[in-house]
């Protein structure tokens, strides 16, 4: 996960600690618009979360508006 955030230039980290997870966070919106939106752009996700991705684009580009 460190390295997917030394790649993206951008994040934080969050480990639950009672759980064998962690989660990766981006809130800078520039960093949403500029890296990880086109990042999922040119590697598109498959299965029914691409409608999720798609309906966060449409979001984002009406706040960037």
């Amino acid at each position: 996960m460190e390295t997917l955030i030394n790649y993206l230039g951008s994040g934080s980290l969050y480990f639950y600690p009672k759980q064998n997870a962690v989660a990766l966070t981006v809130v800078s919106f520039s960093d949403i618009s500029q890296r990880i939106i086109p990042l999922f752009e040119k590697s598109p996700i498959l299965g029914i979360k691409q409608l999720d991705f798609f309906d966060w684009c449409t979001v984002a580009k009406i706040m960037s508006s």
